[in-house]
């Protein structure tokens, strides 16, 4: 067949699997330094282990098809890509699972902003704000939400197109007399 790539069957003539993409985007991300992302990655001392480094059919063995809407994720973030450090996680799974996540720690339980947001039925901004201002802890995850001031409050939304009320017509009236007047 001439080319290693028919040999697996996931890239064929520019078109490959999910699967192979994140293979080859994660090899790129550890060795290439002129790729965007490699500061975060290779650069950080990030590798993909020598079991997947040149064999794609062993990443597959050891990590299976990609699963739609998951992505490869390394549980120790510092730690290499290799089978016991790598699953597929939801965005939500890796963005708590970040080198940059703030952890909180309340109640005697440690969580990352996004988790304690989730668990508490806040929106993270609100959280992340009121953390960021100097709020206590206990009180940022226990103080209820309060919306209103947000937008649908200030700006509500209408069912059908209001006429303009007879009042607001009557301002313009003399404005509107004056300049047709040189008409």
């Amino acid at each position: 067949m001439g080319s290693n790539t028919w040999v697996h069957g996931h890239a064929q003539r520019g078109n490959h699997s999910l699967t192979y993409e994140t293979w080859t985007g994660m090899k790129k991300r550890c060795n290439a330094p002129n790729t965007k992302c490699y500061k975060y990655y290779g650069g950080r001392g990030i590798k993909v282990c020598d079991r997947w480094q040149n064999s794609f059919a062993n990443f597959v063995a050891d990590m299976g098809e990609q699963p739609i809407g998951l992505s490869i994720d390394r549980i120790d973030n510092n730690g290499p890509y290799a089978p016991w450090n790598c699953r597929w996680a939801t965005r939500k799974e890796q963005r708590n699972n970040r080198s940059d996540s703030k952890l909180v720690t309340a109640f005697g339980q440690t969580k990352t902003i996004h988790e304690w947001a989730d668990y508490k039925g806040l929106p993270y901004n609100t959280l992340y704000l009121r953390l960021r201002r100097g709020w206590d802890v206990s009180i940022a995850l226990t103080r209820p939400y309060n919306d209103r001031w947000s937008r649908s409050r200030i700006f509500p939304a209408k069912s059908a197109r209001e006429p303009m009320p007879v009042r607001s017509i009557m301002r313009f009236l003399p404005c509107l007399s004056f300049y047709l007047s040189f008409l």
